[in-house]
């Protein structure tokens, strides 16, 4: 079983390597080089930008896209981060490092960012209505929030991995705690 964990995280520490990469390069490619119907389809909502784009065609400027690429940035800010932390967690489990006090830090910590993350989309949605509204024709500006079940959802998971890890951290004290009588 030991082989399987260590293989298993090796390639779960990659793949999250690579969306640490892959999703500011997405976001900054969809926002710079997609065009104004791929934007409005709702297509981008799938690849890291949050939702509230509601220009017109024809008002979006580069400089709305530049703004809008930053808004999205910051607004997966805290889901590269939780990446980082899972990847290092996947890195301790590769060395079969399994109830390690860092581990369940790491677990914390990755699913605070999760959390903060999900909280964060309706108001990068809201601020990205605004700003890719803004050269809409007078009386039709923008600002739109809404709360996605997933955001929901999101939350309620960090949340449940919050809570496992505190009991993995009360594990690793009762461990360490049995160690010291032998």
């Amino acid at each position: 079983m030991s082989h399987k964990i260590a293989v298993l995280s090796k390639v779960l520490s990659i793949a999250s390597s690579l969306f640490i990469v892959v999703i500011p390069i997405t976001v900054i490619s969809i926002w710079l080089l997609g065009s104004e119907e791929t934007l409005l389809s709702g297509f981008s909502r799938y690849w890291f930008i949050p939702a509230g784009i509601l220009f017109h065609e024809g008002t979006l400027t580069q400089w709305v896209r530049v703004f809008s690429a930053g808004i999205s940035l910051l607004a997966n800010l805290p889901l590269l981060v939780a990446l980082w932390q899972i990847r290092r967690l996947f890195q301790l489990y590769g060395n079969l490092d399994l109830f390690q006090a860092e581990a369940a830090s790491r677990m914390k910590k990755f699913a605070a960012y999760v959390v903060g993350f999900a909280i964060l989309q309706p108001f990068a949605g809201g601020a990205l209505s605004m700003v890719t509204s803004m050269n809409n024709p007078p009386g039709q500006h923008v600002l739109s929030i809404s709360i996605a079940d997933t955001d929901l959802a999101t939350i309620f998971v960090g949340i449940t991995m919050i809570v496992i890890a505190y009991v993995l951290e009360e594990a690793h004290r009762l461990s360490e705690d049995n160690k010291s009588f032998v």
